[in-house]
């Protein structure tokens, strides 16, 4: 009979002083448009009978954005410049007060989860164990990277692109290394037509039209990547691109912030086009939904007696 209580009061003690154990190995891969894939290793072969599966817990970072006026591209022009700062200290100690919101994966293999997220949202995230009775320790907290905001596109001669945005919030926890301006080109169609110009005047109207759509979705082949490094200052950022541009090409330009585990979420697309013409060159872009064109007309060399004009549009 001894024996037998022995034997029960030791798988008391374990039960009663098992602790789940921590999670490691933590990190996000962005989740196009707006969202980040979270991964982390999972625990030990034999730790899996003692949890039930993952807990990740995301938290709102409330922040306060102040706003003043500067001049954008150094002189060129006014602009409201936003800067958004966090309202909670960012340590392993801080657990935000702000609403939880908590994916459960029931299962002690499966670790990954799939987090979406609102634009121009701060958020942290914290993953850990549970079963039935307890919580395992949580991970350290990672805020995800806010996108770049403010992104201007202007020329630069002779044929380039001068590249400005606004800094994101950096966390010397795990820093911002630096930034990636990502470039497309864009492929587009040539349409042309004749039609009489104020009724009288014979013209061939060329229209050239791209072939992906301009939306949040980010174009699926491979674009051009230029970087930088991350400065510590509290204005903008810029960076002159004139490698691969080149005239009368449509293109998309993205900007995003990335640390040494992960590349931040890009910016809203800007599509641009250095128009050059006869004695002249303009940079046409388009920074919304709505409709941008730039249009031009020029007289051409006579043909067969017949004197042409030249419309040319661009569509972004």
């Amino acid at each position: 009979m001894a024996f037998v209580n022995l034997i029960l009061l030791n798988i008391f003690l374990v039960n009663v002083n098992c602790e789940l154990p921590g999670i490691n190995g933590l990190t996000f891969s962005f989740l196009e448009p707006i969202g980040v894939y979270a991964r982390w290793n999972t625990v030990p072969y034999k730790s899996l009978s003692l949890i039930n599966g993952y807990k990740v817990k995301i938290w709102s970072i409330e922040e306060e954005t102040t706003r003043n006026f500067k001049l954008l591209n150094g002189d060129q022009y006014p602009g409201l410049q936003r800067n958004d700062v966090a309202q909670e200290p960012f340590s392993i100690e801080h657990i935000s007060k702000n609403n939880v919101s908590v994916i459960t994966n029931s299962n002690g293999y499966h670790n990954l989860a799939r987090i979406f997220m609102s634009i121009d949202n701060l958020y942290e995230i914290r993953v850990n164990t549970f079963n039935a009775t307890a919580e395992g320790p949580m991970t350290d907290p990672i805020r995800v990277i806010d996108k770049p905001t403010q992104v201007r596109v202007s020329l630069y001669e002779p044929e380039g692109l001068f590249v400005q945005w606004r800094i994101v919030e950096n966390f010397q926890v795990n820093p911002i290394v630096g930034y990636k301006i990502r470039v497309w080109k864009i492929e587009e169609e040539l349409h042309g037509s004749y039609t009489l110009l104020s009724g009288e005047q014979l013209a061939i109207i060329s229209d050239e039209r791209s072939v992906e759509p301009y939306n949040i979705e980010v174009p699926k082949h491979p674009p051009r990547e230029y970087t930088t490094p991350n400065i510590d200052i509290n204005n903008d950022l810029s960076i002159k691109i004139t490698d691969g541009i080149k005239y009368n090409t449509l293109y998309e330009v993205r900007v995003l912030a990335y640390r040494k585990d992960l590349d931040g979420p890009t910016s809203h697309p800007i599509r641009v086009k250095i128009v050059k013409g006869d004695g002249y060159t303009v940079l046409a872009q388009k920074t919304s939904s709505n409709n941008c064109a730039i249009s031009s007309i020029g007289e051409t060399t006579p043909e067969n007696g017949v004197q042409y004009y030249f419309i040319e549009t661009v569509n972004l």
